[in-house]
């Protein structure tokens, strides 16, 4: 048996997720094991044990990882110079973030029926404390600071645009064909929300 080699634990964590994502595809979230997910990053159940304390905990990561990446996708549009670019902005985030969804719509369809824990206070009554959560949080209290949104109670709003976004991406990822709608209305209402 060749000697094991020794991955940054980030590098490890990474690809246990990336091999529960191909057992997670072939068998679902119910019938998919640790053991299976072990056997298929070729690590022993020790090493996930290091990383997830149960397979709930992995789904749980894959969820973080996926709101990471619609994040960063919508952190990357620039943001403009001058309010009078904000609500050309605003319609390209809301864009951005459901053809985001669109694109993880498997993947959000295959991990989203699965039970989670919540994390935080803030989780109670709102959105999850999740990347695009505080991306959206930065992008409202940003325009309030460039005077191109009107927005009086900055958490209530991120915590009602969290859950509009995440409505029309269910919409949008439920009938791809009704894409362009689901923009063009939440496109409105977002604009409603944030520049009244």
């Amino acid at each position: 048996m060749p000697p094991r080699t020794r991955k940054p634990a980030d590098v490890r964590r990474n690809e246990l997720l990336d091999a529960a994502l191909t057992v997670l595809r072939a068998r679902g979230v119910e019938r998919a094991t640790v053991e299976e997910f072990t056997e298929a990053a070729g690590v022993s159940k020790g090493s996930f044990y290091l990383h997830f304390r149960a397979k709930d905990d992995l789904l749980d990561a894959l969820r973080e990882r996926m709101a990471e990446e619609l994040a960063a996708q919508v952190a990357a549009l620039p943001r403009p110079t001058r309010a009078t670019g904000w609500p050309r902005y605003t319609a390209a985030l809301v864009r951005r973030a459901l053809e985001a969804q669109v694109a993880a719509a498997e993947l959000h369809s295959l991990i989203a029926g699965a039970a989670h824990r919540r994390h935080g206070p803030a989780d109670a009554h709102g959105p999850p404390a999740d990347p695009a959560a505080r991306a959206l949080a930065e992008i409202v209290q940003a325009g309030v600071a460039a005077g191109a949104y009107r927005v009086t109670d900055i958490e209530a709003t991120v915590r009602l645009l969290y859950a509009l976004l995440h409505a029309a991406g269910d919409w949008a990822c439920a009938d791809p064909t009704e894409l362009e709608r689901v923009v063009a209305a939440a496109t409105a209402l977002t604009r409603r929300m944030l520049e009244a």
